[in-house]
């Protein structure tokens, strides 16, 4: 049995091996996983890789899910085994790679967690139990972890007592964030009803994450259902940019009402919506179609919206050009180039879309308008990122060769601490 045992790890490691070499060349951008949404259907693809026709969102999302459950590879020959098998398998696997430590080149815990998923799904909590009566104690770790996380992925009211424990026994950065995770990629794959349901059980826990929902979505999944239900978290936007990929029609109908009854967390959804447009049809003409929906977001909330459009992580302010040449308005345009003076952000985009504006007096308008979302930590001199904001500025006005009079405008307002958007 124990010979089986090593031969199976071996062929387990084998395969997560070229899982991991899969992955290091076959991913797609994130652009590229949702640029072909609307098509559900994954071709049959060789385990561990990527179909390069279809390198869509569905498909993508899939690939990972594989990846992370150990791939159908792993899954076929743990599905075979007995209960029993794979307990000894387990804790036989985990014992090897312990002994090895020095010499180990592949990382187990994939393997691991398929096996783990398998028996909790057979056995429930007594799995869990199991794994917390192991000894050695750096066994009974390793495999206890696992245990939780495929509880959590299947069963988040049997995971919360075992993660509390947890928490308390080995310190809340144990297991982090891979609980979370398999909570929200689980309650994912089910559907909507139950991402609310996790939402409501495991409240702020999760609300810091900004993978939520996470994985491939279930098939019907409600995605008005999901946004209308649960606040605004910027996990939720990703929903957002897949469900306007597929129908940006129906999904304009939700986000509009949701702006106008939650306000100015809601706002940053219209990034969302030009992000999942820009990714099937191209930034023209998701600008174009933006534009044309401005009217309908209320006035006190527009500047809002319009400076979310490039602060997502599919656009990269790169479509500063196409949306500034559709916007009908200054203010619009001055809001935009706003949002782009950002420390941390694409400070080329940001020069080019102040230099779109034309006029000194725009600039200055944009500038302040930034600079007002920087006055409490610009005004904070005795902080290292006081410096550095002002720094920024600097340089900013410096390319844009501000009279004097302008810039001591900006720094006056630097020097102010306020709030951009006062309730």
């Amino acid at each position: 049995m124990k010979f089986f045992l090593l031969a199976l790890a071996g062929l387990c490691a084998g395969i997560f091996a070229g899982h991991q070499m899969a992955g290091k060349n076959q991913v797609g951008q994130p652009t590229d996983e949702i640029q072909k949404s609307k098509r559900h259907a994954a071709a049959p693809r060789t385990p561990g890789t990527v179909p390069v026709e279809k390198h869509d969102l569905a498909s993508l999302l899939r690939w990972r899910l594989d990846r992370a459950s150990g791939g159908p590879e792993i899954t076929g020959q743990i599905e075979r085994m007995s209960s029993s098998a794979i307990r000894d398998f387990m804790t036989e696997l985990v014992a090897v790679q312990q002994q090895n430590a020095a010499n180990q080149q592949t990382d187990i815990r994939e393997v691991l967690q398929a096996a783990a998923k398998e028996l909790f799904h057979r056995e429930g909590e007594q799995a869990v139990q199991w794994a917390n009566s192991l000894d050695p104690p750096a066994l009974r770790l390793v495999v206890l972890t696992r245990l939780i996380a495929a509880a959590a992925y299947e069963s988040p009211e049997v995971a919360k007592p075992w993660i509390a424990r947890s928490n308390e026994e080995f310190g809340k950065g144990w297991g982090a964030p891979e609980f979370p995770f398999a909570l929200i990629r689980g309650a994912t794959g089910r559907g909507a009803e139950d991402l609310i349901r996790l939402r409501e059980l495991y409240g702020e826990e999760l609300a810091r994450l900004h993978q939520f929902p996470n994985g491939p979505f279930a098939d019907g999944f409600d995605f008005q259902l999901l946004i209308t239900k649960l606040p605004f978290e910027s996990g939720l936007q990703r929903a957002v940019e897949y469900w306007v990929a597929k129908d940006k029609e129906a999904a304009w109908s939700t986000v509009q009402e949701k702006i106008r009854t939650d306000g100015n967390l809601a706002a940053h959804y219209f990034g969302s919506v030009f992000t999942g447009i820009a990714a099937v049809e191209g930034d023209r003409n998701a600008a174009k179609w933006v534009a044309s929906k401005l009217d309908d977001i209320p006035p006190e909330l527009r500047d809002r919206a319009v400076s979310s459009l490039l602060t997502g992580q599919l656009t990269q302010n790169s479509a500063h050009a196409a949306i500034m040449a559709e916007f009908p308005r200054e203010s619009d345009r001055v809001a935009l180039a706003a949002s782009l003076v950002s420390i941390s952000g694409n400070k080329e985009a940001a020069i080019g879309a102040l230099q779109t504006l034309g006029s000194e007096s725009l600039q200055v308008q944009a500038l302040v308008s930034s600079a007002k979302a920087y006055s409490r930590a610009a005004s904070d001199t005795g902080s290292g990122y006081s410096k550095q904001i002002l720094e920024h500025f600097s340089t900013t006005m410096d390319r844009l060769h501000l009279s004097p009079a302008s810039r001591e405008a900006v720094n006056a307002v630097l020097q102010t601490p306020q709030d951009p958007y006062p309730p």
